[in-house]
């Protein structure tokens, strides 16, 4: 039996309680459970539940911006999956392996029927970005803009209009330098992140898909990138405003060596991570995972690596938190009671037991003071004409 269901979707229907109950109900019926969702959707005692019910179960967890969830949700309950996946992070995926978990980093799942070089394309754009202006990258584009070395920003986070796919995909090849800003620039009113917790940089999607459409890639440093891309031969990495602005200058004036590089770049990413490739490998892993669970003897190429693993030490002193579960599903409860979903909401009531939702709560009290003072000042406004 196979079932293909939007979690989110799910959740956002009927609520988290009961898409919990409605899984519950139909997995002794399974061998494997993959999760893809991104959010804190179901109770940290969910998965072990789903084994206590099916032993044999499987569990694969899918996740993006994975760093930003491992301190505040998946870290609780890693023990508990039999493969972790990160779309995104390198470290998160070093650090489950150390608690125990088997992981990867897959870094892409990007079709080539969706990006790829367009014959005898001009190449009229000096440099380009797009996505959202937020936190440093706000102030890297800024500080580029500036500098007048032909930027071109594109979407409608900058104005413009929302790119289709196959624009962006021709926007990319037009481009004679593609930029990767690799921090997570998370909206800190939505979620705390615990002291002294180092968020690492990623690998963006933008880095392949730049490189899917034969575009010279210029990124900002990500640690144990070298797992992918040779630096200087495949991939440029940059770190900070001048070393960024004297890599655009230079590249700019060396034709030959930057597309050389682009070139570079695009073989290893079509022979090696493309989104089928990727997948592919996500799929022998679960395979051998499998079998591994059903005694039989198998070994993992990741054993001969040689890769040097990143200590959870190195990322700080911090202790793992449940505030982004409880603020998460707080909000949600609060959606489900302004649709007259009132049931919903009083089920979602209950991971208060973990918690207060301080960020929901603040941010509840910030908007309902700044729509009086509106109000206030149209009133006396009007008072005045």
């Amino acid at each position: 039996m196979k079932i293909d269901v939007s979690v989110l979707k799910k959740c956002r229907e009927q609520g988290c309680v009961q898409t919990e109950r409605e899984i519950k109900r139909v997995i002794h019926n399974f061998d494997i459970f993959l999760m893809h969702c991104g959010k804190p959707v179901f109770d940290f005692n969910f998965y072990k539940d789903l084994k206590e019910i099916n032993p044999r179960l499987l569990i694969v967890y899918l996740d993006g911006d994975s760093h930003m969830n491992f301190p505040t949700y998946t870290q609780w309950f890693i023990n508990d999956i039999d493969l972790f996946v990160s779309v995104d992070s390198i470290d998160v995926s070093d650090f489950v392996a150390q608690l125990g978990c088997r992981s990867i980093c897959i870094g892409n799942t990007i079709s080539e029927k969706d990006f790829y070089p367009i014959q005898g394309i001009n190449k009229d754009i000096n440099v380009s970005f797009y996505g959202g202006p937020k936190g440093d990258r706000k102030e890297l584009l800024s500080f580029l803009q500036k500098q007048h070395i032909g930027l071109q920003c594109f979407g409608d986070s900058f104005g413009g209009a929302r790119l289709s796919q196959p624009e962006l995909n021709h926007m990319i090849n037009r481009t004679k330098i593609g930029l990767s800003f690799n921090k997570h620039n998370y909206v800190r009113d939505k979620i705390r992140m615990p002291r002294h917790f180092l968020i690492s940089r990623q690998m963006k999607g933008h880095i392949f898909e730049n490189m899917m459409c034969r575009t010279f890639v210029l990124s900002e440093h990500v640690e144990n990138s070298q797992r992918f891309f040779i630096e200087g031969k495949e991939i440029v990495s940059f770190e900070g405003e001048s070393d960024l602005l004297d890599k655009i200058l230079y590249y700019l004036d060396h034709d030959v060596e930057r597309e050389e590089i682009a070139e570079a770049g695009y073989a290893k990413t079509t022979a090696h991570y493309e989104g089928t490739i990727q997948i592919e490998k996500m799929t022998n892993l679960v395979v051998k995972c499998a079998n591994l669970k059903q005694g039989r003897l198998e070994v993992f190429s990741s054993i001969d690596t040689g890769y040097q693993v990143k200590p959870l030490s190195a990322q700080g002193d911090y202790k793992p938190t449940k505030k982004h579960f409880v603020n998460w599903q707080i909000s949600e409860a609060f959606r489900h009671f302004k649709r007259g979903s009132i049931n919903v909401a009083i089920q979602q009531l209950g991971c208060l037991k973990y918690g207060v939702p301080y960020l929901f709560l603040r941010t509840r009290i910030k908007l309902f003071v700044l729509g009086f003072l509106g109000r206030w000042k149209r009133k006396v406004y009007g008072l005045m004409k």
